[in-house]
């Protein structure tokens, strides 16, 4: 085999092996948007094992001594997490995640921890959703704590850190010999008895909230963003239940006709769904710490066997170009 045909031969090998994702529209176009993505977000991942031990061992130690500095920890992660976010969906064109309800719901409770302490009402809202629809997202979304990938951590953690946050704040008379947080918190009393006739606050305001981004969420994409959620080099919530599986299709019928109402009807009722267990894990100690244990079970279960598929299926992809280049003699 002349030099020119085994030169061919290897380039058709590089084009059969190369499964490499197509470079999105934004990068292709723009120097700032191609070094963000080939460059910086590389050098996140590469370092993000190093960075996210560092970050877990520092809230585990002030969870744990330190209810007030847990929490401007958390203050302070999460705003980093969601400007890197920002950065990031802009690069591969996802900014509409940004507007899903699991960014409100942690914008909330950090507006709650910094200023509406004492709002009883504004404490009953971010105890729900935090516990409710946004943990169980951590199912419903298959969330993935890879200690390699900047990413998959930052979905865990806007799902799983407001979860452990309420129940601190919630049952910190319970955990903490002292309690610390007055320093930097001014914190509603919840040493009380609650009666069962709360549900009626413990719901109330927890839907008007959700009614509210509804609100907000149909009319961003009725309008600015219409163009654009079903477009599939976009991605958003939207673009990933018309993509959903056939259970849905099932439910929703088509799901390509009034598509905004049946995605925010999905959404309101895991939603309501997860009301039951908030209440139950507000009025109860032991039911609330049982269900944090079991999200965060369930979190490194997920992330286990994620990874086993990943190394199965690199396993299978090294057969497949080793066959390959036996066939070419290389």
């Amino acid at each position: 085999m002349d030099e020119t045909k085994l030169e061919g031969h290897r380039d058709s090998i590089q084009n059969e092996l190369a499964q490499v994702e197509r470079l999105n529209s934004l990068v292709e176009g723009n120097q700032a948007a191609h070094w963000i993505h080939s460059t910086l977000m590389k050098k996140m991942d590469k370092y993000a094992f190093a960075r996210s031990l560092v970050l877990f061992c520092l809230f585990g130690f002030f969870l744990g001594n330190n209810l007030g500095i847990f929490l401007w920890l958390y203050i302070t992660v999460t705003m980093y997490l969601i400007f890197y976010r920002v950065i990031r969906f802009w690069v591969k064109r996802w900014l509409m995640y940004l507007i899903e309800f699991c960014y409100f719901g942690n914008t909330l409770l950090i507006c709650y921890i910094i200023w509406f302490g004492q709002s009883i009402e504004v404490f009953y809202t971010v105890f729900v959703c935090s516990t409710g629809v946004m943990a169980f997202a951590v199912i419903i979304f298959n969330n993935q704590a890879h200690f390699n990938s900047t990413d998959h951590l930052t979905s865990s953690y806007i799902h799983t850190f407001p979860l452990i946050s309420v129940w601190a704040i919630r049952w910190r008379h319970l955990i903490y010999p002292v309690d610390n947080s007055s320093k930097y918190f001014n914190f509603c009393n919840f040493n009380s008895e609650f009666q069962f006739s709360d549900n009626y606050a413990l719901s109330i305001y927890p839907i008007l909230y959700w009614l509210f981004w509804a609100g907000f969420y149909l009319l961003i994409n009725s309008t600015l963003l219409h163009r654009y959620y079903n477009n599939p080099k976009f991605g958003s919530g939207v673009r990933d239940f018309l993509e959903a599986k056939e259970s849905l299709k099932f439910i929703f019928g088509d799901l390509y006709r009034t598509t905004l109402l049946k995605y925010i009807l999905q959404h309101f009722v895991f939603f309501l769904a997860a009301l039951p267990l908030t209440w139950l894990c507000f009025y109860n100690f032991k039911i609330n710490t049982i269900y944090l244990i079991l999200i965060i079970i369930f979190l490194g279960w997920n992330t286990g066997r994620n990874n086993m598929k990943h190394l199965e299926k690199k396993l299978i992809k090294n057969e497949k170009k080793n066959k390959v280049e036996e066939n070419y003699n290389i």
